[in-house]
């Protein structure tokens, strides 16, 4: 009976491999399978493969691409409490256009407001960031994650600086 099998499946090998080599490869594969799955009484596993074609090879994506004249802005030195504002000017150098979908800053001293229109290839656009330093004291560094139709989705801007304490040492709170 082990003997009857074996040979069931080695005929079913060979057919789907004879299968394989004609126009009708899959059609074949498929005929070969049902028939050795009724000889041996169990299903048998089948590759099919596309043709290669042109219209099979994949193509490169497009994206847009940002171009900042600064990705990273240092505000310096700056009493507690004051608010910093910076445009990030950038270009749109991809060859589609550039829509930003959200601007995210990694924490809520930070407000941004962005171009929201698509910016066409070779257009202008920016993004504005404003730190508060309220209740902030010491070596800043924030960053803002910017998502938009670029290659890896998003891009990050940075803002670092100094806020120095109060005259009386303690951080200011806003309420």
């Amino acid at each position: 009976m082990k003997t009857q099998a074996i040979i069931c499946l080695l005929a079913g090998a060979i057919a789907l491999a004879q299968a394989g080599c004609s126009p009708k490869a899959e059609e074949q594969q498929s005929e070969a399978a049902a028939a050795t799955e009724a000889s041996v009484g169990q299903p048998v596993a089948t590759e099919t493969t596309a043709p290669a074609t042109s219209e099979a090879v994949a193509q490169p994506a497009e994206f847009a691409q940002f171009q900042f004249e600064t990705q990273e802005y240092n505000f310096g030195t700056i009493e507690q409490g004051k608010k910093v504002r910076y445009t990030y000017q950038f270009t749109n150098t991809g060859k589609i256009p550039l829509v930003i979908s959200q601007v995210q800053p990694q924490c809520g001293c930070t407000a941004a407001d962005y171009t929201k229109d698509p910016v066409p290839p070779g257009g202008k656009g920016q993004i504005v960031l404003e730190f508060d330093s309220s209740g902030k004291e010491g070596q800043q560094n924030k960053i803002t994650t910017v998502f938009a139709n670029v290659q890896g989705g998003s891009t990050i801007l940075g803002m670092t600086g100094v806020v120095q304490p109060l005259g009386d040492g303690r951080p200011l709170r806003r309420n």
